[in-house]
C-alpha cells in the first residue's frame, strides 16, 4: 500500500481516538453522573376535631418541592405545587431533622375540639412513622408551625382541580332537597349556614322541592349529602345535574 494512502486511512481513527481522549478528560463530560432521585421526606395532614379549621395535606420532598392538597375550609381547593429556594429548603430540612420524629411517641392528647388535629408522617426507605395529636413536643410543634407558614405563603401553582368524588355530570355544590310538608326552606337553610347553604330556587317536579347551593370548600359534597339524608326535615336529596354545553 502506498505510504500516503496508509496515512489517509488511519487519519479518521486517530481523530476519533484523540476526540474521545479529550472528552474523557474534560470536567464537563460526565456520562455516568446520575441525578439524585427525589425522595418524599414528610407529610403533614391537618383535619378538624370539630369543624371550621382548614383541612389539608402537605408533602415535602428532598429537592425542596412541596405539594399541597386542600380538602375543606381552605381557599386552595385541589392540588398545588411549588419549589422552595435553596436556603428555605435547607432550613426546612434542618427543622425536620431537629424534630427527631423517630424517637418520640406516636400519639398525643386531643383535648380541644375547636383546634385542629395534625398527623406528621416521616419516611425512610420502606419505613414510615406517624405522630398524631394536638399538644406536641416543642421541636415538632415548631416544625408544624413552619409547615403551616409554607402552606399559607405565596408561590403555589395549581396542578389539579379538586376531586369531590361526585359522579360526572353532576354539580358538586348544588343539591335538590325535598323538605317535609310545612318546612319553610328559608328557615331550614339556617341550620347549615356554616357551610354557605343558600336557597337558589323552587323546583316544579315535586312538592316542596328546592335547589340549594353550598360551599364545597367548607364541607365535602358527599359529606353534605349524607348529612342531609339524616336530617329529619328532609324527604330526599340528590345532586343537581350539570347543564349540557
Amino acid at each position: 500500500m502506498p505510504k500516503s494512502l496508509h496515512y489517509r486511512s488511519c487519519y479518521p481513527l486517530l481523530l476519533l481516538a484523540s476526540t474521545l481522549l479529550v472528552l474523557s478528560c474534560s470536567p464537563l463530560y460526565t456520562p455516568f453522573q446520575k441525578k439524585e432521585p427525589t425522595v418524599r421526606l414528610l407529610e403533614l395532614h391537618q383535619q378538624c376535631a370539630g369543624s371550621g379549621c382548614a383541612e389539608f395535606s402537605l408533602e415535602v420532598y428532598s429537592d425542596g418541592v412541596l405539594h399541597y392538597i386542600g380538602k375543606a375550609y381552605t381557599p386552595m381547593m385541589g392540588t398545588f405545587s411549588k419549589k422552595l429556594p435553596a436556603g428555605a429548603r435547607d432550613t426546612l430540612l434542618q427543622q425536620i431533622q431537629a424534630a427527631s420524629i423517630w424517637t418520640i411517641p406516636e400519639s398525643f392528647p386531643i383535648q380541644d375540639p375547636n383546634q385542629p388535629v395534625v398527623q406528621v408522617r416521616v419516611f425512610e426507605g420502606q419505613h414510615v412513622k406517624a405522630v398524631t395529636g394536638q399538644t406536641l413536643p416543642l421541636t415538632l410543634a415548631e416544625l408544624v408551625y413552619a409547615l403551616r407558614r409554607q402552606a399559607n405563603a405565596e408561590g403555589w401553582v395549581q396542578v389539579a382541580a379538586p376531586d369531590y368524588g361526585t359522579p360526572p355530570g353532576l354539580l358538586p355544590n348544588v343539591l335538590r332537597v325535598q323538605l317535609k310538608t310545612g318546612i319553610n326552606p328559608e328557615y331550614w337553610q339556617g341550620k347549615y349556614y356554616e357551610y354557605g347553604m343558600s336557597l337558589i330556587r323552587m323546583l316544579p317536579e315535586a312538592s316542596n322541592l328546592w335547589a340549594f347551593r353550598f360551599d364545597p370548600s367548607y364541607i365535602a359534597p358527599l359529606t353534605m349529602k349524607e348529612m342531609l339524608n339524616n336530617d329529619p326535615d328532609v324527604l330526599s336529596v340528590a345532586f343537581e345535574k350539570a347543564r349540557s354545553k
